[in-house]
């Protein structure tokens, strides 16, 4: 675990300016939007616009962080060595699970400040934290599947982006996952994204055991 932890600081070092975005967009972005909205059109509309842009903007901001990490393991020229002086023991799919928590905690002071003030709902954020889970869930898979974490982060970019446009749209809605534009309720996370939260970590641990096995000469 020490190792993990050593290389999971390590990762959080390289990526400072990831860092100071995901915190800029979490505490000065999404609520600046969300005063002016409060201002101009009440409270109802700042919690729906204070929810989509927190749908749109976290899970893309989380992509970016997982970039900064899987690059050292996936997709460097001297990831062999690295992997090599681990003895094969490494398993870089421990340290997205760290991001991932590690994401959540960051925004649970937020939450708390906008559960306080305006009523943001507890569902809302069991949603987001679930769709960081998704995003850094799959950005590891097609990392490894396709050795190029460049890959990952276009295809799960796009997506988002996809589900930004279109989950809206009643043609395209069934092929959304991430679906923003409304408040989720308890029947929504039980429902939907408690499931997804479990199939999710059926998936990295088979991606976990694929790694194992991509570098099992190490």
């Amino acid at each position: 675990m020490k190792t993990y932890l050593n290389t999971f600081w390590l990762s959080i070092k390289r990526s400072k300016l990831i860092l100071i975005l995901f915190v800029f967009t979490s505490y000065i972005l999404i609520p600046a939007i969300s005063v002016l909205t409060y201002r101009t059109f009440g409270i109802k509309r700042c919690l729906e616009s204070m929810s989509y842009a927190s749908h749109t903007l976290i899970p893309i901001c989380s992509v970016l962080w997982g970039l900064v990490f899987l690059q050292i393991w996936v997709d460097n020229d001297w990831q062999e060595a690295l992997r090599a002086c681990s003895r094969g023991r490494y398993i870089c799919g421990i340290n997205v699970v760290l991001s991932t928590v590690v994401i959540i905690i960051i925004l649970l002071p937020a939450f708390f400040v906008a559960a306080e003030m305006v009523g943001y709902s507890t569902a809302d954020f069991i949603k987001l934290s679930i769709e960081v889970q998704f995003c850094m869930t799959i950005l590891y898979v097609i990392s490894l599947l396709t050795r190029s974490v460049t890959v990952g982060v276009i295809v799960v970019t796009a997506y988002l982006l996809f589900c930004v446009l279109f989950s809206g749209n009643s043609t395209f809605a069934a092929f959304c996952i991430i679906k923003n534009g409304y408040i989720a309720s308890a029947a929504d996370i039980i429902n939907t994204y408690l499931p997804m939260s479990f199939i999710c970590s059926a998936i990295w641990i088979l991606s976990a055991m694929f790694e194992r096995f991509l570098y099992r000469k190490y």
